[in-house]
């Protein structure tokens, strides 16, 4: 059996659920175990109201307390394949500090005196299959202790009839030198004895004599009461069904205690103001609670007392409880200290505050310009490309570049520009900087286009280039044509009527027209003539001229008809008029929705990526849908969005495109519910997206985020983290994984 220190009362979990027991000191209870601690097994375990001291001194009493014990419906808790297993133990016991009650060690020691002893009084029972045999229990003791500090005295008396135990009582007295450096050692009882002319139970009594630790006390189950282990069989015992209480069975007087359990006569406990404090044991938080017939003195009502927790900081760090530390919303801004990007997070018993996850903040950096000085962040600069353009503010030469913390923007570098200067003409006017002109060298000839007498004069900021000095050359007199071009002096040609005709020579249509000194006869304009062409439809086909088509604007509309849509288009010569190119036209059609159901085209509906999420209102996560004749956009499917509920896990960071490098500590983030407090978790990684994992993190806390280092043989572009819960027989893994890989570099 292991050993464990105690609170003057002890508050245990019951097989029902949400009942407990409060165990006071000196208290008998009752526990049932349905199976050894390496098989997962119960405890059932109830308080059966009667203190050690009383049972003692009239142990008639203990037929009574345990005589209905079979009929208890908490034991259904603790059946197996239709009923409790061969290996049930069945046991009352007691916790005891009492120094001044009848167990006491050494009556002539002090109430206070480390040398007192504490001791469980212990019946090993099974109502059910009463043994007369020879059983033998092992006896398993570790304490933290010097082993010189312990000796034990066991001790076996009948029930009926028994009377109070002292240290020299006939029995079994070890002494420390007999066992080994564990403490283990097995020891033979006779199950029954031979008492009032009738079996009766064993009952051993345990006394530890403990000078240098606080109190050990021993139980079964290994959470609060320690760790029996029994070895061969079960020491047997058959309650009594019809001993009535003895009428002169004592009933101590006891005061109930504010967290449960009750207290003897003439005993004191520590109480606690509150539950949490900085200073517990200091006397504005902590008095002793005496009990006096009944009458429990003093006023606090906590059974225990421990320190603040410290709030985890996301920086790193720990902030303690009552403490308050500034945080920023981004690291980088022109106002750090303003409300919306600063405040401050206190700690309240290991909860922070508030939601700024930046240790620091700092004002951005300005940015040097390219002709000298700086700019702001967050401010712009009109630059341009050229120093001079006849065209300064035009979009190619002119830009505004803009400085983010001391990156600048574009890449023009002149900080001003102006127009070039215009040159002065020799013919009178000014010709713009970068412009050209055509001059002669005679302002009369018979060859005015010859090299010789005709240059291009082009100004370059006020300054002209050539020499030519006339604006003008001219021949002798030709005939401008109306279709272009010039006829010369007593030169013909043929003219058309129109362009286009079914008979283009008909002399209807067709005449000569002669150049007579710049005077050009007729009056026919167009310089030739074909047969009309049909046109081509843009959907294909085509139409004669002097045809029409009806077209539309949309091929797909509410209201095909509108005149907005519509369109006569008539072919003139192989030109279709109008711009319409739909031959047809038809009503849209409404989109299916992926959950049943359909909207009108036009329409739109809010779509989820996941219908369950604990980040339900993230952009990411939702989108808008639109439907576009039959088609809609986007691929959500979820209609809606809602937090997990019941018991989940669910991976926060790293979720997937992430680049993480090797050697350098890595944030893992997840949010889990209904889990309980203690449960812990292990952290897996897998190189190839899944397929192997491999254990990095074992067994820590639940705390919602994990520091962990990834090596140099880790670096993979299909990184994931799978997170788990430590299972058990009772209670199976539950894990989430990393949605998409991320990348692990060196």
């Amino acid at each position: 059996m292991n050993s464990k220190v105690f609170t003057t009362a002890l508050a245990l979990a019951l097989a029902a659920p949400g009942a407990f027991a409060a165990l006071g000191v000196n208290e008998l209870f009752l526990e049932v175990w349905n199976g050894d601690s390496g098989t997962g097994g119960q405890s059932y375990i109830k308080d059966l109201g009667v203190s050690l001291d009383d049972f003692l001194n009239a142990p008639g009493c203990f037929n009574y307390v345990v005589q209905d014990v079979r009929s208890d419906p908490n034991l259904a808790a603790l059946v197996q394949g239709g009923g409790l297993p061969p290996g049930t133990v069945w046991t009352v016991q007691a916790f005891n500090d009492d120094y001044s009650s009848l167990l006491n060690a050494d009556p002539g020691l002090g109430e206070q005196d480390p040398n007192n002893h504490t001791g469980i009084l212990t019946t090993v029972t099974d109502p059910g299959s009463p043994d007369t045999g020879l059983s033998v229990f092992g006896t398993y003791i570790d304490f933290s202790g010097p082993v010189s500090a312990l000796s034990i005295h066991l001790t076996n008396a009948g029930v009926e009839d028994s009377k109070a135990f002292s240290s020299f009582d006939t029995g079994y007295y070890f002494e420390p030198f007999i066992w080994d450096d564990r403490m283990n050692q097995t020891v033979g009882f006779a199950s029954n004895q031979q008492v009032a002319g009738g079996d009766a139970m064993g009952m051993y009594f345990l006394t530890l004599d403990y000078a240098s630790q606080s109190m050990p006390a021993i139980g079964h189950n290994g959470l609060p009461l320690g760790d029996w282990r029994f070895d061969g069989k079960q020491v047997a015992f058959t309650p009594a069904t019809d001993t009535p209480v003895p009428a002169d069975c004592p009933v101590g007087t006891q005061c109930a205690l504010p967290w449960g359990g009750k207290l003897t006569s003439g005993l004191g406990v520590a109480a606690y103001q509150s539950a949490t404090s900085t200073d517990c044991e200091s006397t504005a938080n902590k008095e002793t609670r005496t009990c006096a017939n009944g009458v429990l003195s003093g006023s606090f009502t906590q059974q225990a007392c421990s320190a603040p927790k410290a709030c985890d900081l996301p920086w790193g760090g720990t902030l303690a409880s009552g403490q308050g530390v500034a945080a920023y919303k981004t690291a980088v801004s022109a106002n750090c200290d303003a409300p919306t990007n600063k405040e401050t997070r206190n700690c309240d018993n290991g909860v922070l505050s508030g939601s700024f996850s930046l240790q620091s903040c700092s004002t951005p950096k300005a940015c040097d310009l390219p002709w000298g000085g700086t700019l702001a962040s967050g401010q712009g600069v009109t630059a341009y490309k050229t120093a001079v353009s006849a065209d300064c503010e035009n979009a190619a030469n002119k830009e505004t570049r803009n400085c983010d913390n001391g990156k600048l923007g574009g890449s023009f570098a002149n900080p001003a520009c102006s127009a070039p200067q215009a040159c002065d003409l020799p013919w009178g006017g000014t010709l713009a900087s970068g412009q050209s002109v055509t001059a002669y060298q005679s302002a009369t000839s018979t060859a005015c286009e010859a090299p010789t007498n005709k240059q291009t004069r082009t100004c370059n900021n006020g300054t002209l280039g050539g020499s030519f000095a006339n604006p003008a050359c001219s021949a002798p007199q030709v005939c401008d044509l109306p279709w272009g071009g010039t006829l010369a002096n007593g030169q013909s040609v043929t003219a058309y009527q129109t362009a286009a005709s079914a008979d283009c020579e008909s002399a209807a249509n067709k005449q000569t027209r002669t150049c007579a000194n710049g005077v050009l006869s007729g009056d026919y304009t167009e310089q030739a003539c074909t047969t009309l062409k049909a046109c081509d439809l843009p959907w294909g086909g085509q139409i004669a001229s002097g045809k029409r088509v009806t077209a539309y604007l949309e091929a797909v509309s509410t209201n095909c008809k509108a005149a907005t849509n519509k369109q006569t288009r008539t072919c003139d010569d192989g030109v279709l008029d109008g711009e319409f190119v739909n031959p047809s036209c038809a009503a849209p059609k409404a989109c299916d929705l992926p959950w049943g159901g359909q909207i009108a085209s036009g329409d739109n509906v809010t779509a989820y990526q996941t219908a369950t999420s604990l980040y339900c209102d993230s952009d990411a996560l939702q989108e808008t849908r639109t439907c576009d004749n039959g088609v809609l956009d986007g691929s959500f499917t979820a209609q809606s969005c809602a937090a997990p509920t019941g018991t989940f896990l669910w991976m926060i960071a790293p979720n997937g495109g992430e680049t993480w490098k090797t050697g350098v500590r890595q944030y893992i983030e997840w949010a889990s519910g209904n889990l309980p407090g203690n449960k812990r978790l292990n952290l897996y990684f897998s190189k190839d997206g899944g397929k192997q994992w491999r254990l990095v993190k074992r067994k820590f806390k639940n705390t919602g985020h994990v520091i962990w280092t990834p090596g140099n043989k880790l670096a993979t572009e299909t990184g994931s983290i799978r997170l788990c819960t430590v299972g058990s027989k009772r209670s199976p893994s539950l894990c989430d994984t990393s949605d998409q890989v991320f990348t692990v570099s060196e």
